[in-house]
């Protein structure tokens, strides 16, 4: 069957329309030709009729004979073709008429005129009328046999076309469409090769190869659909049994949220109880750190008062039993307080300029006393490449630092403490600081190791009990160095010690001077004289750095026989530096040594523990030292021991300068401490109670310092500096540096304290060696310590 939309009949048609639109145009010819003739045949045959009746009637009619005419005209009629024949004379009269003329113009009928002419006379027209049907006709019988004949080329050359092509061309595509379909529907006929090497046998091989792959592909793609069916039956048993287990969770959930909607509220409840009782612990913290403080400060104070007195060795016991006591129960406050704003997000990060070596230095200071009492050498060293100065929280720098050089010192029993600050990574604005303590104690165990930074944690129960403390200290300066975006950690080995690292960030645009540059010492000549060899080691680098030449001694024998060799050490050296701790030998025996023998006079220096009495400090000055330094001894002590130099040796005295201090402080007990404290330095002082007396005190008086509580009646410490302030801006005085003295150590009195215009801020129990510092630095124009500071 012929489908209409088939290539097959596609082509047929296609085929006949050539072949119509080739043979129409010739078949038209044929046609018009035989019509063209018959016209022609009829025009001829009238023509000639016309003619012979013109010729025979012209005589006729000259010779007046219309009868005649008449008979002419009746047989021309004769003709079977011959409609009619009438003859017209000159003036349109009809002579003889013959046959019937039709009435109008008929496209039957073709009419043929002719004028009579005799002699070159006109005589009259003929007009004949024959029938042209029979062209009508004979064109139509032509039209017939030329469509028949057209139609059996047409068929006949379709035929032998559409064979040629079907066999040829037609019925594989044919095929091939088959086979393309069946691939479609996912069936994959394989054909036998055409054996053609044309464009239709290259596709035919290419559907073979095709259907082959496809074949496999099918294959190995329903062997996965089949695999893939059986996962998906497991997965969906497994899906139906957790949906079991599921529905059986979310019913138990639902009983669960109900019971944990009724725990949410009452946790709530407990949140909002555990707020007014975290306010109310602050608050109370506060409070307890304010009212130990104040005692604490008359007790601290006087042990300080009593230690510059003349006592026997029970008395200056005693005195360090009950200090010692104190200043463990001032530990235990400040850690609890301290981790108190830590956990509760109280800690802010107040970024200032500051100078990093002059930090370490200071703690040091500090920190000596407790390691001398404990017999402890404290050795402090600076990379020479440290920056000037630095940009970060000095006070949380100070205060990890503080913790970890404490708890060194705690839990060292002999030996020593190093502190070591280098330069661990720099560029243009920012450096990274590394902090290094290592102790000689008793090491951290294997299993303590990664607890070592948790809140009252210590090794055990055991060290609680013999070194005290809540364990507080390091994991303070843990959370501070994270908040410092630093980190800390440590080596450690049993019965050998610890070291531990602290590296801190900071932004720097200043690198510091190199040491080389700057030689205060260059040209002189120093002996020094110490027994521990890493002090020595550390005191030849920094007297070298400053520009002198070194020679040194770890005894004072070694020293003395130094000495005798060569000559008269007067000549030779500017200096001799003697640790005053050396066994065997102390600074008093070597000089009496020294002068006896005249190897030196009067040039030297001892280096003494923050902790020695004043007995042991007049027995040296009384051998002949020029000089007494507090151990750790830094750059700045040596360059001002060698610069006091000259006028030692002229027996030159410095006329005394006094200070004007105003005290305001309402405890009677503490200000009478601070009162000794401040006149012991030579200072003069003024004392009142309350705010709005010193306000009145300092408006009729010039003072070079002052040192105002906080707490006080009649008007507060802040409104008091506030109104001291006033007073300087109208009256047009200079600026006396203030400082702050209160019980109360959180970061936010100290912050009120610098917005009321303070200088400084020293917490309750202040220490006799903190009054000395501040006095002495107004007495000398510097700026207040940095502890101190509020900056």
């Amino acid at each position: 069957m012929l489908k209409l939309n088939g290539i097959r009949a596609r082509i047929t048609f296609g085929v006949i329309l050539i072949l119509i639109l080739t043979l129409s145009p010739v078949a038209f010819m044929q046609v018009s030709e035989v019509r063209n003739l018959s016209i022609k045949r009829l025009e001829d045959k009238a023509a000639g009729i016309i003619s012979l009746v013109g010729a025979a009637t012209a005589d006729s009619l000259a010779g007046q004979s219309e009868i005649k005419v008449k008979g002419l005209v009746k047989r021309a009629c004769e003709d079977s073709e011959v409609l009619y024949c009438n003859i017209y004379g000159r003036n349109g009269r009809p002579i003889a008429l013959s046959g019937t003329s039709p009435h109008g113009a008929s496209e039957e009928v073709m009419e043929v005129e002719q004028s009579i002419v005799h002699g070159g006379r006109y005589l009259g027209e003929v007009k004949l009328g024959i029938f042209a049907g029979q062209v009508g006709s004979r064109t139509q019988n032509a039209v017939i046999k030329i469509s028949l004949l057209a139609l059996g080329i047409i068929l006949s050359v379709a035929i032998i076309i559409r064979v040629f092509l079907d066999r040829f061309f037609v019925s594989p595509v044919v095929e091939l469409s088959r086979q393309a379909v069946e691939l479609g529907r996912k069936k994959f006929p394989e054909r036998q090769d055409s054996g053609r090497y044309d464009e239709i046998g290259d596709l035919d091989r290419a559907i073979n190869y095709a259907s082959k792959q496809i074949r496999l592909f099918y294959s190995e793609l329903e062997e996965k659909v089949e695999e893939r069916t059986r996962d998906l039956q497991r997965s969906n048993l497994q899906l139906t049994d957790e949906i079991v287990e599921r529905t059986r969770i979310q019913s138990h959930l639902s009983a669960t949220l109900e019971e944990l909607s009724f725990a949410n509220q009452q946790l709530g409840k407990a949140r909002d109880r555990a707020e007014v009782a975290s306010r109310f612990k602050s608050q109370f913290l506060a409070m307890i750190s304010h009212e130990i403080r104040t005692p604490m400060n008359s007790i601290l104070g006087m042990a300080d008062l009593l230690e510059e007195t003349r006592l026997t060795s029970e008395q200056t016991g005693y005195v360090e039993i009950f200090r010692g006591s104190a200043e463990l129960l001032l530990k235990i406050i400040n850690d609890i307080l301290d981790m108190v704003q830590i956990e509760t997000g109280q800690v802010e990060l107040s970024l200032s300029r500051f100078n990093p070596v002059s930090e370490v230095e200071s703690i040091c200071k500090g920190i000596a006393y407790a390691a001398t009492s404990r017999s402890i050498e404290l050795i402090c060293d600076f990379d020479p490449n440290v920056p000037a100065e630095v940009v970060g929280d000095d006070a949380r720098v100070r205060q990890v630092l503080e913790n970890v050089i404490s708890n060194a010192v705690k839990f060292t029993s002999e030996g020593e403490v190093d502190v070591r600050l280098c330069v661990e990574s720099m560029d243009d604005d920012h450096a990274s600081l590394l902090f290094s303590v290592r102790d000689t104690g008793v090491g951290i165990p294997e299993d303590k190791r990664n607890l070592i930074f948790e809140s009252f944690v210590q090794v055990d129960a055991s060290t609680s009990r013999e070194y005290g403390g809540t364990g507080l200290g390091l994991a303070i300066a843990a959370r501070l160095v994270g908040l410092m975006d630093g980190k800390i950690w440590f080596e450690s080995e049993m019965d050998r010690g610890s070291t531990f690292y602290i590296s801190i960030p900071f932004r720097t645009r200043v690198r510091a001077e190199s040491r080389s540059e700057d030689k205060p010492l260059s040209g002189k000549n120093i002996f020094i004289v110490e027994d521990n060899n890493s002090l020595r080691a550390v005191l030849e680098r920094r007297v070298e750095a400053l520009g002198a030449s070194v020679c040194s001694a770890a005894t004072g024998e070694e020293a003395r026989k130094s000495l005798e060799g060569w000559g008269d050490g007067d000549d030779f050296f500017d200096l001799i530096l003697y640790d005053n701790d050396i066994p065997g030998m102390d600074a008093a025996d070597f000089l009496e040594a020294i002068v006896q023998g005249k190897l030196f006079a009067k040039r030297m220096a001892v280096m003494i523990s923050s902790c020695e009495g004043e007995d042991v400090k007049d027995r040296v000055l009384e051998a002949g030292a020029f000089c007494l330094l507090t151990k750790p001894v830094f750059d700045a002590d040596l360059v001002n021991c060698i610069n006091a130099l000259p006028a030692a040796l002229e027996g030159r005295q410095e006329p005394p300068v006094r200070v004007s201090v105003l005290l305001v402080e309402d405890n009677v007990d503490n200000r009478r401490i601070m009162e000794l404290f401040i006149r012991d330095t030579g200072a003069d002082v003024v004392s009142c109670s309350d705010g709005l007396r010193a306000a009145q005190l300092y408006s009729s008086a010039a003072f070079d310092l002052v040192f105002m509580d906080i707490e006080l009646p009649v008007m507060d410490g802040f409104d008091a500096v506030s109104e001291i302030r006033k007073i300087e801006s109208s009256s047009g005085r200079d600026r006396t540096p203030v400082v702050v003295i209160s019980a109360h150590v959180l970061d936010e009195y100290k912050k009120k304290a610098f917005e009321a215009g303070s200088d400084g801020f020293l917490a309750k129990p202040v220490r006799w060696d903190k009054v000395r510092e501040v006095i002495r630095a107004v007495l000398t124009n510097r700026e207040l310590p940095v502890e101190t500071s509020v900056k």
